[in-house]
């Protein structure tokens, strides 16, 4: 287990700790119940911070400000200091956040808030080792830190997926990182990416399994992922699998169904057969029953309170298959016709009724013109 995983499992345990409530306070145990829950927000006198090395206290106190500037002024202090300790928690800077109260010695009726902070060690430089087939200034984008760069487990995992994508999509499907943090001076930390990169493969054959009216070449056109083609490959960077863009293509092909009336339609999760000499990818899909067109009408404001004018110009045809797509640009085509007579907000809205034992679709558009909207001034 790396330094930063047991730091994180530290700082899990802490954080649970401030907001069930384990909050310090120095009243007696006779008195102490009563004022504590009676205490508001706007009784806080003061607000200070301890253990924040190089995150400056008044940053600190605007991003509570912001917060408070959104709450009830009457809210009860245990409740605002869980919340305070989570705000605080939650800007990543921090392993560890708690939270105590006293009387303030100036008003008895008011009490100071103090902040206990342990920041997170901030990354030195980072390291990659493993990349022999990829160069270090193509993972440089990928692996680097922004403005923050206090050590993060979020941000490390999100570059590490993002390195496990980049090779996927050259061809390493097997590709993997790990990583480890090892302190320095000053509260630092060197971090270093290890790399495995693995085979190199190529994708031989792509299926899609279970069509019976639709064409696999018409679905395999629209989707991202094909085959390797040694006269255009190398060129054109295809025929290497990402998974990422793998799951793209399962949307995609939903999309497909749905353009062509297959309501119904589904798709399993994409298999990867390796082989020796590359990869066959398949996808199981089921078509269903395709859907037709029943009706297309008008729900709310109108063109010239005219049905036949506002569905003017519109592509979908009764009686022809639902097309997902086609709907959705038909309620554009409707929106700017309301857009051009001064309604620039106009919200057109397609709502359907699907009849299963019909295999028939009843369409309407639910408008909204809104106010019309009026040149103020025109500046060249």
């Amino acid at each position: 287990m790396s330094i930063f995983d047991c730091l994180v499992r530290h700082s899990i345990f802490a954080f649970a700790l401030c907001v069930l409530g384990t909050i310090a306070q120095p009243c007696s145990a006779t008195d102490q119940s009563t004022w504590y829950e009676s205490v508001g927000v706007d009784s806080v006198a003061q607000i200070t911070f301890s253990g924040n090395r190089r995150i400056d206290a008044e940053a600190l106190r605007l991003v509570l400000g912001a917060e408070r500037a959104e709450s009830d002024a009457g809210e009860l202090l245990p409740a605002k200091l869980t919340r305070d300790v989570k705000v605080l928690y939650e800007t990543g800077y921090f392993e560890q956040v708690s939270a105590g109260v006293a009387r303030s010695a100036d008003d008895a009726e008011k009490v100071h808030v103090h902040f206990n902070l342990v920041e997170k060690p901030v990354v030195r430089k980072i390291f990659l080792r493993g990349n022999d087939e990829v160069g270090e200034e193509q993972l440089a984008e990928i692996f680097e830190l922004g403005p923050n760069r206090h050590l993060d487990k979020r941000q490390i995992d999100q570059m590490m997926r993002q390195g496990v994508s980049f090779y996927q999509g050259r061809g390493y499907y097997d590709a993997t990182f790990e990583y480890s943090a090892v302190p320095v001076e000053d509260h630092q930390v060197d971090l270093t990416f290890d790399v495995d990169e693995g085979k190199r493969y190529k994708i031989r054959e792509i299926e899609v399994k279970g069509l019976v009216e639709l064409d696999e070449d018409d679905v395999l056109d629209e989707i991202n992922t094909s085959r390797y083609r040694w006269w255009s490959s190398w060129l054109m960077g295809t025929g290497r699998l990402n998974l990422d863009m793998l799951q793209n293509d399962k949307s995609i092909i939903r999309q497909f169904f749905l353009d062509r009336g297959y309501l119904d339609g589904s798709v399993a999760e994409p298999v990867v057969d390796k082989r020796e000499d590359g990869l066959y990818v398949a996808f199981h899909v089921v078509e269903g029953a395709q859907y037709s067109i029943a009706s297309i009408r008008v729900q709310g404001d109108t063109i010239e309170e005219s049905e036949k004018l506002t569905l003017e110009g519109i592509k979908t045809v009764v009686g022809e298959p639902f097309g997902a797509s086609q709907i959705r640009d038909d309620a554009f085509t409707i929106s700017e016709k309301f857009t051009d007579i001064g309604y620039a907000y106009a919200n057109v809205v397609p709502d359907t009724r699907v009849n299963p034992e019909l295999r028939e679709v009843d369409l309407s558009f639910a408008i909204d013109k809104g106010n019309p909207v009026t040149i103020n001034r025109i500046n060249i």
